[in-house]
């Protein structure tokens, strides 16, 4: 294979381990074929930040060596596996942006194919026909404290063998009844070496071969021979398949596959305050914890998708991660804040009003509307401006006045002066409380029409900018705001998520679905895309800040 810069031995000290091993393989001529890596997910669940992990690591890895990188579904369970969680993958995939260099494979186009290497190992004596349950080979097999017995069918002829191993293929046999299995060592230290279970009977209609197979091929049986037959060089998978390897070596090198392929695994990721796991996502949301696999406290692709991540900030931080053989705990506030940083530059700004307090400029005849000139990204200029209305009452934020402010206090005070986002300079000439709650419930103000279309840094200064909303062309949103899934402890939050009924301003409700824009001085927020309300509903992204780190 020619070398390329990509692949000099010198640069295999700045290389991740995976990659120094690749180089390594390349060195020394073990494949006559290019690179190939591939991403096998089982297509019985929505995609998670682990699946988006291991695919970043998988097509860099042939990338970086001008190979291939593959897609294979790996759907050898027909109980829980669907069409619906392909189509789903497929669309996840497209929208993080990462494209496999071939069509989608499946590891049911090998059944047949994997069905003849059965036979293969059959008459080698590598494999043989099983009588006992599932529960009964269980309890030979032993445990680490226990050694493992042998199944009294181990010593079967290959000829009895392959007569029921192709009766097993006809249907002739009951679930559970009979299984083929490896037979290599009944007492290794290694449990996946205790004769495993290479195919199972399973009376189970496929999604895709539909009711032509009894017969389905265990996940390492699977595994192992799909990657060779369909060119794989290395098969980069998380560290729980470092126990794996022996297994996936035997039956590559019983079969006298040339070139094998080569398993390396690396570290999982689990972030903390969220679940990445299938099981206990499943469970969560057939217990109603959470709405769905969208659910925007998720870390599953489409949760994050729903909550406005952006798809190439969720695969620059699986780049920033980077890979290493041990699992490791990151914190998520890692994640936001990789998503702020891009959100910060590319992302609309608009004005909501969360919690509203009414702003009445006296000198504003009623009727009268003045109009604002705000640009939409203030460190993009290319991102142009808009014109807004404000009429005589506005809404101002609550936490933006105080009655009596302490020292340096830059927002709206009785006798004080601040700006309107992209309009007027406005005085506090007093304020209205509630006669039984003395909550403020109006602030009265004048404004300078002397700096009305001025450019702040033209006219004159002063030190407080807020923004505001229209009173007269507002629009009524809802905002969903989100903290983490867990707490420290470990337990549910019961404050992950809440809801609020906000204004904002209009143009906000024509947003295209999942536009993602900052609410100024509050913080990013992207428009539900499936919301069936009479109002549009804005679900938090992140917030301007760390502010669940400062809360601790």
């Amino acid at each position: 294979m020619s070398s390329t810069e990509n692949n000099n031995p010198s640069d295999v000290a700045t290389r991740s381990f995976i990659e120094a091993d690749v180089a390594e393989d390349i060195r020394a001529q073990r494949y006559s074929r290019p690179i190939c890596t591939r991403f096998p997910p089982e297509p019985n669940g929505y995609w998670h930040l682990g699946h988006v992990l291991a695919i970043t690591i998988n097509h860099s890895t042939a990338k970086a060596f001008q190979g291939q990188f593959k897609l294979r579904f790996d759907d050898t369970n027909p109980i829980r596996e669907k069409q619906e969680f392909v189509d789903a993958a497929l669309e996840d995939l497209a929208w993080l942006g990462i494209q496999p260099d071939v069509a989608p494979i499946y590891a049911s186009d090998f059944f047949e194919a994997l069905y003849q290497i059965a036979e293969r190992l059959v008459m080698s004596g590598d494999a043989y026909v099983c009588d006992l349950s599932p529960d009964e080979a269980k309890e030979l097999r032993g445990d680490y404290h226990r050694p493992g017995q042998p199944s009294p069918y181990r010593d079967r002829s290959c000829e009895e063998n392959l007569s029921l191993l192709r009766a097993m293929r006809r249907g002739e046999f009951k679930p559970g009844e009979k299984s083929l299995r490896a037979r290599i060592e009944v007492n290794s230290p290694n449990m996946n070496l205790r004769d495993p279970v290479l195919l199972r009977i399973l009376h189970e209609a496929h999604y895709r071969q539909g009711s032509r197979w009894t017969i389905y091929p265990s996940y390492d049986f699977a595994q192992s021979f799909n990657d060779a037959l369909d060119g794989v060089t290395h098969s980069l998978c998380s560290s729980e398949f470092i126990s794996h390897r022996p297994l996936y070596d035997w039956l590559l090198e019983k079969a006298c596959i040339e070139e094998p392929p080569r398993q390396i695994e690396f570290g999982k990721i689990q972030l903390e305050g969220t679940v990445l796991g299938k099981r206990h996502i499943r469970s969560l949301i057939e217990n109603s914890v959470l709405s769905g696999w969208d659910d925007p406290r998720l870390l599953t692709v489409r949760g994050m998708r729903r909550r406005g991540f952006p798809s190439t900030a969720i695969v620059t931080f699986c780049r920033q991660v980077g890979v290493s053989k041990h699992n490791r705990s990151v914190n998520a506030r890692q994640l936001e804040q990789t998503v702020r940083d891009e959100l910060n530059r590319n992302a609309h700004r608009r004005m909501a009003v969360i919690k509203p307090l009414r702003l009445v400029l006296e000198n504003l005849p009623k009727g009268e509307v003045l109009t604002a000139t705000v640009r939409n990204n203030p460190i993009d200029p290319s991102a142009g401006e808009r014109r807004i209305q404000m009429g005589r009452e506005l809404y101002i934020e609550r936490d933006d006045f105080m009655c009596d402010p302490p020292r340096k206090y830059n927002r709206l005070a009785p006798g004080k002066e601040v700006r309107l986002r992209g309009s007027v300079v406005i005085k506090c000439t007093g304020y209205e409380t509630d006669p039984y709650t003395h909550a403020i419930t109006c602030v009265r103000a004048t404004y300078d029409a002397d700096t009305l279309g001025k450019n702040p840094a033209d006219g004159r200064k002063v030190r407080g900018v807020i923004h505001w909303v229209s009173a007269d062309h507002g629009i009524n949103i809802t905002v969903n705001f989100y903290q983490p899934l867990l707490l420290e402890s470990g337990e549910l939050n019961p404050e992950s998520h809440s809801a609020a009924s906000a204004l904002a301003e209009p143009g906000v409700e024509t947003l295209p679905a999942e536009t993602c824009v900052q609410f100024e001085r509050i913080g990013y927020f992207a428009i539900e895309a499936r919301a069936d309300t009479p109002t549009p509903v804005f679900n938090q992204t992140v917030t301007l800040r760390d502010s669940w780190n400062l809360k601790k």
